[in-house]
This record gives C-alpha cells, structure tokens and sequence, in this order.
C-alpha cells in the first residue's frame, strides 16, 4: 500500500491509500467489525477491544483500543453517508473531549487494486490534527498488513 498526502493543512488529515486489494475487500475491511479488530490499532501492542458498527445512514459505531492492562481509548461517532464500496462519510468523537469532527473515506478502482481517499477533520487544534495523522498512519501500515494477509 502506498500512502500519500495531499493538500495538506492545519487542521486536516487528507491522505490518499493505494491498496492492492478490490475496493470491495477494501470497503469490507473498514465496515466489518471482525476486519477493524485486526487494524484499527495504532501499535503492534494495542489490541482493537471493541468495534461495534450499524453500517446505515444514522447508525452509529465505537471503537476502541487498548494496551494490556491499561484503559480503552474509546471512539465514536455516526454515519452520515454509506454507499457501499464507494463512500463512508461519519462523525468522530473521543479522543479530543466534546469536539466532534468529520471522517470522509471514498472508494475507487486504481489499476489492479484500489484506492481511497481519506479526509478527517477540522480538528481543534494543529497538536490534535498532528495526534490523529500519527495515529491514522499507524492503523493503516496495519490495515496494509491486514490486506497482505487476505
């Protein structure tokens, strides 16, 4: 998986994944609850502890993670947009006390695989944005190993 970054600015993550895998695989992986526990963690040491997801416009999801023995960082949110293997637009709270940001992930064919474009944002502070990018960038080397494995 190749990973860019593009229009980059103060309080935006905008980042472009090429995967290898069909975007159906690669949608799947992020709507999946069995799929987010082998990659929505940030570290080879964090577990994925809860991925709980009612995939329809106004459903909402948790997610969390956790280091043995230490608390769950919890995350959640609502769907605002979910066209399957093409769009997911959704809220995200957790990590950044009541500010409530925005998750845009589209989906498209790329040659022999795919690709997605992810947007997350307007966070309240350049420390938050620059916090979610290295938490971001983390998942998705384990989201690259994940698709490896399929």
């Amino acid at each position: 998986m190749l990973i860019t970054t593009a229009n980059e600015s103060d309080l935006h993550v905008t980042l472009a994944l090429d995967c290898r895998a069909p975007k159906n695989k690669v949608f799947e992986t992020w709507t999946k609850p069995e799929w987010l526990k082998k990659w929505f963690r940030a570290d080879e040491g964090l577990t994925c502890s809860l991925a709980e997801i009612d995939l329809r416009v106004g459903g909402a999801f948790q997610l969390a993670m956790a280091l043995p023995g230490r608390p769950e960082t919890r995350f959640f949110g609502t769907y605002q947009v979910v066209h399957p293997n093409e769009a997911l637009v959704y809220t995200w709270a957790g990590a950044e006390g009541d500010h409530v940001t925005l998750v845009t992930a589209l989906f498209s064919d790329r040659g022999q695989g795919s690709r997605v474009e992810f947007t997350h944002g307007v966070f309240s502070s350049k420390p938050a944005k620059d916090a979610h990018m290295e938490g971001w960038m983390a998942c998705f080397k384990m989201l690259e190993k994940t698709l490896r494995d399929v």
